[in-house]
């Protein structure tokens, strides 16, 4: 297709699926998606214009008029009529001053309405006042209405109106000479389009933007390519062909013109035989179509042009005399500029010089006027339009932001004076109550303060009172060892003879005695165990081992137990309270002596952990052991693991916690491992610096 019908086309294409859809309906009884039926009458009737206007523009125009001053039509319905009327104003009657008016009726149609219930009206009206002003040469005004159409279908997702925005830039595009970008928004309308509607309307589109692809591809030499978007023209216009039998005359011309671009490809690669045919088949098919005369009369130049390039002059003379009379019959500039340069060749050629002056002359007059409209064409820079509108909009939406913030602003300065009046009625008896609330705020504070005190008090008193019970349990705990071994002393001395041996049993329990109230001096000095009641001094281990298991060695006996011990084979000192260390075996023997079974042994051994510079004591015996539940809890202050011994003894369940506290004041560790039946072994740790 020839670009001098740019406007023509675009809105040919845009208009089409008005023009077809009635009869499509009534050929194929099935109507495109979302198609309302109160259109089928306003369809008809464009329908039945269109075809008046093939013959007779004015009168097509006089019927579609009459049928709308005697008809009441709906906002869409009243799109439809006027976006026909400007086709035929500025397709047929060349009258696109009046084609620009209808637009803004259109448009005004459509003032305070919202575009999403009106999406396509919208941009149909926006597309057809562009393609207006564009024919008008007002380039810049016609791209703002591209560009709001475009708008549309980026808000509403609609592919079918971006492929129409699309289709036009490329045509802007191509226009320009820049038809590597043109072909890009060729095939973008292309893949846009293949999601629309399926009706002739859409179709026939389809195959005008394939062949428009080629002649991208012919324009920047790449013939292959264009050849291929040529075919796949054709392939389409056949299927047309079978889809749409009725529309015969239509595809026909459009094949005709596809195959005037085919022969140009072959006419380039010198193949002018093919070119010819070519050529010869466009004519034929495009002549018989009122709407493609132009493009038959280019082609039939295209064929003189073939004749001079082979020296056919007269063949090239017959057919440029052919052409002339329906040159003078109407206006066709681009195809009048190519019939003088012609002319002038003829004559040039032929060595008729005084002849082809002349034409030349016409030629290079003609060649001006289309230089004055390309250079206004070329003078439009895309991006700085795309720029200008989108600054523009931003603009626009700053102003309608800075209108909205002034509503805002009053509606806050009315919302803080209103704030103000409640805030002032407000602090008015807000000073009336504020003494009361000031005393009562002073009486409430007292009552606090009187129940914190109260509270702490009463926590103080069942801390004593924990700590008094605590006291009891271990001075209880603490005096059985010594006390035991008094009373058994007691028994030994009448029945000991020899005397050394009796004073021997009277120091012994002596000892006891002191021994007795140097833990009840402790418990009384301190219910805890911590760093700073410890008095360490050097100590020898295995002397205070052999003086605990001295005393200890009585109460083993009454189970007829042994204790065997495992000294050092160094004796070794070690910084350490001496008493609260005999405190500590004491409480681990006994408990060993009170769970281990009469006749059974207990191992008190002694280690040095030469790697750690540490000493390790352990306590070993075969008793009933325990259970992972016990030895969970078992250094815990409590007695809720007390168990009887093998004989019945009783426990406090103090003991151990005794032993734990005694070891870490000490910075050392104590554990246990056991296992219930077979006995236990507590171990301590302790540093030897």
């Amino acid at each position: 297709m020839h670009f001098n019908k740019v406007l023509y086309y675009s809105i040919a294409y845009t208009l089409l699926f008005v023009l077809t859809i009635s009869n499509y309906a009534c050929n194929n009884n099935t109507q495109p998606k979302n198609y309302d039926s109160q259109f089928v009458k306003v369809d008809s009737a464009i329908e039945r214009a269109n075809k008046i206007a093939t013959n007779n523009a004015d009168a097509g125009l006089v019927y579609l008029n009459n049928f709308i001053y005697k008809q009441k039509f709906s906002l869409k319905e009243k799109i439809r009529v006027y976006g026909y009327r400007v086709f035929l104003k500025a397709k047929f009657l060349n009258n696109k001053e009046a084609a620009l008016l209808d637009t803004d009726s259109m448009l005004l149609f459509l003032k305070n309405k919202n575009a999403k219930d009106y999406p396509f009206e919208f941009s149909y009206s926006y597309f057809s006042k562009g393609d207006v002003l564009f024919s008008l040469k007002k380039y810049g005004d016609a791209y703002t209405y591209f560009y709001k159409g475009k708008n549309i279908g980026t808000m509403y997702l609609d592919s079918c109106t971006l492929s129409e925005y699309n289709y036009r830039l490329a045509h802007v595009l191509f226009l320009q000479n820049k038809y590597d970008e043109s072909k890009e928004n060729f095939i973008a309308a292309y893949n846009l389009r293949q999601s629309c509607e399926s009706y002739f309307g859409r179709y026939y589109g389809i195959q005008e933007i394939l062949n428009n692809i080629g002649l991208c591809y012919t324009k920047t030499g790449k013939q292959d390519s264009a050849l291929i978007y040529y075919q796949k023209a054709l392939q389409f216009i056949d299927y047309l062909k079978t889809k749409y039998p009725e529309k015969i005359d239509l595809n026909n011309s459009a094949r005709g013109v596809v195959y005037g671009n085919m022969g140009d490809i072959f006419f380039q690669q010198k193949q002018y035989d093919s070119a010819n045919l070519f050529y010869n088949n466009s004519v034929q098919l495009t002549s018989k179509s009122k709407n493609e005369i132009e493009d038959a009369l280019l082609t039939n130049l295209k064929i003189a042009n073939l004749f001079l390039v082979e020296n056919k002059f007269d063949s090239a003379l017959i057919v440029l005399q052919k052409v002339q009379p329906k040159l003078d019959s109407k206006k066709y500039k681009k195809a009048e500029l190519r019939w003088a340069k012609s002319m002038w060749q003829y004559y040039e050629k032929t060595q008729q010089i005084s002849k082809a002056y002349p034409y030349l002359v016409q030629y290079q007059q003609l060649f001006e006027e289309e230089s004055k409209l390309n250079k206004s064409i070329n003078e439009i820079d895309i991006s700085q339009q795309i720029n200008y509108i989108e600054n523009n909009e931003t603009l626009s939406l700053l102003e309608k932001d800075k209108e909205l913030s002034k509503t805002y602003l009053w509606s806050f300065i009315w919302i803080i004076i209103f704030v103000l009046i409640i805030l002032l009625i407000i602090y008015n008896s807000w000073r009336l109550s504020k003494q009361n609330l000031k005393q009562l705020k002073k009486l409430n504070n007292q009552i606090v303060t009187t129940n914190t005190t109260l509270e702490h008090t009463l926590e103080q008193l069942e801390e004593e009172s924990r700590e008094k019970d605590k006291i009891v349990k271990l001075v209880a705990h603490d005096l059985r060892t010594p006390v035991a071994a008094i009373a058994a002393i007691a028994d030994l001395l009448p029945l000991e003879k020899d005397e050394n041996a009796r004073q021997e049993l009277l120091k012994m329990m002596k000892d006891s005695c002191n021994n007795s109230m140097k833990f009840i001096s402790s418990i009384l000095e301190s219910s805890g165990i911590s760093k700073k009641a410890i008095e360490k001094e050097p100590v020898s281990v295995n002397a205070c081992i052999k003086d605990c298991a001295s005393m200890l060695q009585i109460g083993a006996a009454e189970k007829n137990q042994k204790l065997i011990i495992d000294l050092l084979p160094e004796d070794k000192s070690i910084e350490v309270d001496k008493d609260k260390m005999k405190r500590l075996m004491y409480n681990l023997v006994t408990n060993a002596i009170k769970f281990s079974p009469p006749g059974s042994e207990i191992n008190i051994k002694v280690q040095e952990e030469t790697d750690k510079n540490k000493l390790l004591i352990s306590v070993q015996d075969f008793g009933i052991g325990m259970p992972d539940a016990i030895k969970n809890n078992l250094f815990k202050s409590n007695s809720s693991n007390n168990r009887s011994g093998t004989e019945g003894e009783k426990t406090y369940g103090l003991g151990l916690s005794i032993c734990k506290r005694i070891v870490e004041a000490h910075n050392g560790k104590i554990w246990v491992e056991s296992e219930e039946g077979k006995g236990s072994t507590f171990y301590i740790e302790l540093p030897l610096d």
